[in-house]
């Protein structure tokens, strides 16, 4: 692929895709989550050549961006629902690739229950076996459990919260 007479490489394409998932990450731990948005929205763009191993992760963190965009009620100007339907295509079109199960899980539970921002603990249960398999990142693990643990206590339980919390810290 040619990108303003540069030859763009594999090389280049996976650091820009693991570029865009941590400053993603970054912009939305800050609270800007238009720049979040725009950070990690590439991988869901027409012209996005794949590469699943760094598009999966990605996915995950545009899921959880995408998420909070919608828990801001209109904070920034997008169509949520497309922009989920984009998501899920393109997780869908990775599901061949060994680590998409992980990173899929992870995603449905961002974007699950009936808000869609991430509040079903069936969703972060199933999340957490899923990141229990010897191919998940070791990241993940105490990630998933944290976000169980809010799951279940917005579900309103709170022993069985703090007990996962405390999971998530060991």
């Amino acid at each position: 692929e040619r990108d303003g007479g540069k030859l763009r490489t594999g090389v280049d394409a996976q650091v820009r895709l693991a570029f865009a998932r941590v400053a993603g990450e970054i912009e939305l731990e800050s609270g800007n989550l238009a720049q979040a948005w725009a950070e990690v929205r590439t991988v869901i763009d027409d012209d996005h050549r794949g590469l699943p191993a760094y598009d999966l992760p990605l996915l995950m963190v545009a899921a959880r961006v995408l998420a909070r965009i919608i828990a801001a009620n209109g904070a920034i100007d997008l169509d949520t629902t497309a922009a989920e339907a984009q998501l899920r295509t393109a997780l869908t079109r990775y599901a061949h690739w060994p680590t998409a199960p992980i990173y899929t899980e992870v995603a449905e539970a961002e974007l699950g229950g009936e808000d869609r921002t991430g509040t079903d603990a069936v969703l972060w249960s199933r999340a957490v076996d899923t990141v229990g398999a010897t191919t998940a990142p070791a990241f993940l693990r105490p990630y998933v459990l944290a976000r169980l643990a809010e799951a279940l206590a917005f579900a309103g339980s709170r022993a069985e919260a703090l007990s996962t919390a405390k999971r998530a810290r060991e």
